[in-house]
């Protein structure tokens, strides 16, 4: 009898235990562990849509290399930066001599582009310090790439040539220093994930070498991602302008 009154009782106290629901502890190490799943789904997910906007963005940059170059094989003369955000380029007068700056923003609607990067910021655009500064008189001054009062200014012999070895002003070099690329006229890029901020203040830039990206001068960076480097960049040099102007039927024997 005595055994039968014992197992009642704990009935009905494991009835009374299941029914009182869980205490505050559990619960809180309930909630501890849905927060923890969700910062790591929430991580992955921002990762997830940063690579793809990466992707996307170098995706748009070669579309902007392709059009200034098929727009010099049409045209006869490389676009000058957009320095006042209407999408056009700028020169210094109305009658389309020198470029107005060295450093603007990407004219995407000379271009046909769409206006804004996949960061939701219109692309920066860099061209040789020259340009805007020394005028194209006989063929012989990198100016004449972006000369648009003559029809193809640039010829064969136009620099920056091989023999010029480093002589130019624009250069890309990875972070420690190596040339990149030579002979460069032109540089579009993107400042990645934090452009806002890079635009707004180049000193808030995340690193020196996205700094470097944003100071305004003729050097540039571009290497593999890192934590503190998004940057993403791609470049026009001279005999890729001269060869798509060959392939255009454009006489550069001049």
């Amino acid at each position: 009898m005595a055994d039968s009154n014992l197992i009642d009782k704990a009935k009905l106290y494991h009835r009374a235990y299941r029914s009182r629901g869980f205490t505050l502890v559990e619960l809180a190490i309930v909630l501890v562990i849905i927060s923890a799943l969700m910062a790591t789904t929430l991580v992955g997910l921002s990762g997830f849509v940063d690579s793809g906007k990466t992707k996307a963005t170098q995706t748009y940059l070669q579309e902007a290399r392709t059009a200034l170059l098929n727009y010099a094989a049409v045209n006869g003369f490389l676009l000058c930066p957009d320095t006042d955000d209407d999408g056009m380029e700028d020169r210094g007068d109305t009658n389309g001599g020198e470029c107005e700056a060295d450093n603007g923003g990407l004219p995407y609607s000379d271009l046909g582009l769409e206006r804004l990067t996949p960061w939701d910021r219109v692309a920066f655009y860099a061209i040789d310090t020259d340009v805007d500064t020394t005028a194209c008189t006989d063929g012989g001054q990198k100016s004449c790439f972006f000369e648009s009062t003559n029809v193809l200014a640039f010829n064969r012999t136009t620099p920056p040539v091989s023999s010029d070895g480093n002589n130019f002003s624009l250069q890309v070099n990875d972070r420690d220093g190596n040339l990149a690329g030579r002979h460069i006229l032109a540089v579009i890029g993107s400042y990645g994930k934090n452009s806002a901020i890079t635009e707004s203040n180049c000193n808030s830039a995340a690193s020196n070498d996205e700094k470097e990206n944003c100071d305004g001068d003729a050097v540039f960076v571009m290497d593999t991602p890192t934590e503190t480097f998004d940057d993403q960049l791609i470049w026009i040099d001279a005999n890729a302008v001269k060869g798509q102007a060959l392939d255009a039927g454009w006489d550069l024997s001049n």
